[in-house]
């Protein structure tokens, strides 16, 4: 496994989906989004000078303590990303601590775009800002809450990656959407939905194809998304555009933590 990758596909990944506020602390990063999605309320371990003093017991245990305090005045259990790049020992001291596993999930990659099949579907709308028709669409596609609507939009509008909103339509239905994220090179994949009474038709590979369309133009060479492991859907759509594994990632999430 490339260390380089997996970090470089991390930093993508917190600049396409960004936190509302980060707080660094000896290499980590603490996000917080005001509880909308765990990708943008938990602790990254990422970064460290001394590689030796971070896989310490004792250190560990000061910083998690630490991090658990304020994600406690926020009023939110303290949740971590564990990936192939955090400390060794992490994982083994917050179960150590109660903590329970969530959402094992993949990191996919597709190596190239130059044999990126045509859709058969030529009816597609791209928007390079976010729009209030795409963000209610891909909402009501997700089932996204009215709170989690505004925190979401927030977020979108932080990131400094160069974005495109797009909405599939079969003649003058939208039928799925999804948000495209492109940073060195890289395209990512977020939201991609399609709308519950057109699922297992085959409009989410089309949408996918007019993003990487879209990517290849606009400069493009790779694209990589994130998919919980049990989704077996989305792994076997992912898994027939060529997309491939490169690493493995879960959260741990703090358990019997009652707030005021």
């Amino acid at each position: 496994m490339n260390m380089n990758v997996v970090e470089s596909i991390e930093e993508l990944t917190m600049n396409a989906w960004p936190s509302l506020q980060t707080v660094t602390y000896g290499g980590w990063l603490l996000r917080f989004a005001n509880g909308y999605t765990k990708r943008a309320n938990s602790v990254h371990a990422m970064y460290g000078a001394n590689r030796d003093e971070a896989e310490s017991e004792a250190v560990l245990t000061a910083r998690i303590e630490a991090s658990e305090a304020l994600y406690e005045r926020e009023g939110q259990p303290a949740i971590f990303k564990l990936t192939p790049i955090c400390p060794s020992l992490l994982d083994a001291e917050l179960q150590k601590r109660n903590y329970a596993i969530a959402d094992p999930s993949r990191v996919m990659l597709m190596e190239s775009l130059e044999h990126v099949p045509v859709p058969h579907l030529s009816r597609i709308v791209v928007e390079t800002a976010l729009s209030n028709e795409w963000l209610a669409r891909m909402c009501a596609f997700n089932e996204i809450t009215e709170a989690n609507k505004v925190n979401c939009a927030n977020m979108i509008k932080q990131s400094k990656a160069k974005q495109a909103f797009f909405t599939l339509y079969d003649d003058d239905r939208p039928v799925a959407c999804g948000l495209g994220a492109l940073e060195r090179g890289y395209l990512g994949l977020y939201d991609i939905v399609t709308n519950r009474s057109d699922r297992n038709r085959g409009y989410g590979a089309e949408l996918i194809l007019h993003m990487l369309a879209w990517a290849r133009m606009n400069g493009a060479t790779k694209s990589y998304l994130l998919v919980v492991g049990n989704n077996a859907p989305a792994n076997r759509l992912y898994e027939k555009l060529n997309y491939k594994e490169v690493y493995r990632y879960w959260y741990r999430v703090q358990q019997n933590v009652g707030f005021i």
